[in-house]
């Protein structure tokens, strides 16, 4: 039985992708190998966001790096990838096929062709969550982002298709579901937007499970999208709202679609309409024409936010943007203001998980060994089994626990019962 290793990076959206991929695989009666070594076929879903994440994709090219190499297998380049990146990785191999953005499975079923027919999906690699494609692309073209001129503008699935696939994914026992795309708050389907489809899926899916929303613009977070998410208690209270800077010049620099007066009510908004809200966000330093100034105003900025968790990074030139031919800030400038953002990141973090020592909460069990799981506001919990009564719930289960401590950014919870 042949094998292939499979690697994804980046976003939401592209392990969605990927596991389309996994499935066609399977699909086909090929395993899914754990590691590179002996494998017949290793497909790397690329990211190219910043310039780290491409060149760790690089390192498992043959000849790109330090990384095990499939020996004499192929190798499938699929998801983001710019010219320069594709035409570097193809020079390091012969064995390595660059799959244009957008093609991955159809590239894979190409390959297949003489391989078996379906035998339907043999096995997941999440048996927990699941990822949910409802659009893809996007057309604001902020200052930095690649991402636009590789995935196209902004386009949705057919809702009768996403409604399908959720139905499908939860048959097949997944607890928690996420909506995921490029710019999820771009989802038109003639008439319906994200929140209409949210309150469908929810109209249409009795059960216990929950749902969960990837990241969303300010704007796109309307009064009836929160009416949606208040209304039901299977909506995860968490959002993801990218601030990228604190700064409103540097917002201007970026061309984001928002200042910060108004980024800043938006979180009102969402704090007067869900239960101690989980609000997550992006945080990007070093911009081009970023200085002190600008720097200490888009901290303080962050502060502001109370965000409960926050992505720290540095701005990585992307050459095809329009901010890669504006002066850069020195490296050294970048890596400093990084490091104190996330000291400020594990300082907001640490006030609002604390906040929520002696209460209750639900996880859904991702780990059996050790025990331990997420709750709706994506907080890590583990169990203490000395205290579990001798009862391990399986993955997937829905689990009220008590959170008793907290150390290292995970919460120590007992379940109802054992004292």
């Amino acid at each position: 039985m042949k094998a292939f290793h499979f690697m994804s990076f980046g976003c939401k959206v592209n392990r969605y992708d990927g596991q389309r991929i996994v499935e066609e695989l399977q699909n086909a009666g090929w395993t899914h190998a754990d590691r590179v070594e002996g494998a017949d076929l290793v497909v790397v879903n690329c990211c190219v966001v910043t310039g780290r994440s491409a060149g760790r994709c690089r390192r498992y090219v043959p000849g790109g790096g330090a990384a095990p190499r499939a020996g004499g297998g192929r190798l499938f380049v699929t998801a983001c990838h710019t010219p320069d990146h594709r035409d570097r990785m193809a020079a390091l191999s012969d064995r390595v096929n660059i799959v244009e953005p957008g093609h991955g499975v159809a590239a894979i079923r190409e390959y297949l062709s003489s391989e078996s027919s379906a035998h339907g999906v043999r096995g997941l690699i999440d048996r927990t969550r699941a990822y949910v494609k409802i659009q893809d692309g996007c057309d604001l073209h902020c200052a930095y982002c690649i991402i636009p001129s590789i995935r196209g503008n902004s386009r949705s699935r057919p809702r009768g298709e996403i409604l399908s696939e959720v139905s499908t994914l939860l048959e097949a026992g997944y607890s928690e579901l996420v909506l995921c795309g490029i710019r999820l708050g771009g989802f038109r389907d003639g008439t319906v937007r994200l929140e209409h489809l949210v309150q469908l899926i929810l109209d249409r899916s009795p059960g216990r499970f929950r749902l969960r929303l990837s990241s969303l613009n300010p704007s796109e977070v309307t009064p009836g999208l929160l009416r949606v998410m208040s209304g039901d208690d299977r909506v995860a209270p968490h959002l993801h709202l990218p601030l990228q800077s604190g700064d409103d010049g540097t917002l201007k620099r970026m061309k984001r679609p928002y200042i910060v007066e108004s980024f800043l009510h938006k979180l009102d908004e969402v704090r007067a309409a869900l239960p101690d809200p989980a609000i997550s966000t992006d945080f990007m330093v070093g911009f081009p024409g970023e200085d002190l100034r600008s720097f200490e105003r888009s901290l303080r900025t962050l502060e502001a936010t109370g965000a409960a968790r926050v992505h720290v990074f540095p701005y990585s030139v992307r050459q095809g943007t329009v901010a890669a031919d504006l002066p850069q800030v020195a490296d050294k400038e970048k890596t400093a203001r990084a490091a104190e953002a996330r000291r400020m990141a594990a300082l907001l973090k640490e006030r609002y998980d604390l906040q929520f020592i002696g209460a209750g909460a639900t996880i859904i069990v991702e780990s059996r060994k050790p025990l331990r799981g997420l709750t709706s506001r994506y907080q890590r919990v583990e169990i203490d089994l000395s205290r579990a009564g001798g009862s391990r719930p399986a993955a997937g289960t829905f689990v009220p626990v008590t959170l008793d401590s907290y150390e290292g950014g995970t919460f120590s919870g007992r379940m109802p019962g054992v004292s």
